[in-house]
């Protein structure tokens, strides 16, 4: 607290510590642990086993069926929030694949061409046609995108192996593209 300008402008200050040590339910004392912890590190998100048990087949599924084509971020064994529904991969040329399977669609994220819409589209057109892609923007990337089953992260990994494995075979499409598109 000596570093939070905000704090020094009261007379009594109380730490979370000092907080800690006169609580008793564990509930309790597990968000105080928490505050304790973010206030150390930043953001630490509130695990859901569920999601996080998902991510982790997930790692399973990538390092089986995809082994060199794939770089996600993250890793195996890390806590996962509930939030924790996009799957992010490098792909190559400062461009990256993201699956966002709670909205049913994978995209190759091409950041600072969203001014270059109209450009991209025309110098592209066969390869977008061909393969029937769909283009939009968001802020200020460009996106290339491919539409998927939504895929339930907290639901049982084995019940949606055919809509993880379509995701990943479009993101593979998406990431191969990069090769031929012109930007």
């Amino acid at each position: 607290m000596n570093n939070n300008q905000e704090a020094g402008k009261y007379a009594y200050q109380v730490s979370y510590e000092e907080i800690r040590e006169v609580l008793s339910d564990e509930f309790e004392m597990a968000l105080i642990d928490k505050a304790l912890d973010e206030s150390k590190h930043g953001y630490v998100p509130v695990e859901d086993r569920k999601v996080t048990d998902f991510w982790n087949q997930l790692y399973d599924f990538v390092e089986n069926n995809y082994p060199d084509t794939f770089n996600l971020q993250g890793h195996k064994g890390e806590v996962r929030g509930s939030n924790a529904v996009w799957v992010t991969m490098n792909s190559g040329h400062g461009t990256s694949v993201v699956i966002k399977a709670d909205r049913g669609f994978v995209d190759l994220v091409i950041p600072g061409y969203a001014d270059r819409f109209a450009e991209f589209s025309k110098v592209n057109k066969d390869v977008i046609d061909q393969k029937r892609l769909y283009i939009r923007t968001a802020s200020k990337s460009l996106t290339v995108r491919k539409y998927i089953e939504i895929i339930d992260f907290a639901g049982d990994f084995s019940d949606q192996i055919d809509r993880v494995e379509d995701a990943f075979n479009k993101a593979k499409e998406l990431q191969d593209l990069v090769k031929y598109l012109k930007f």
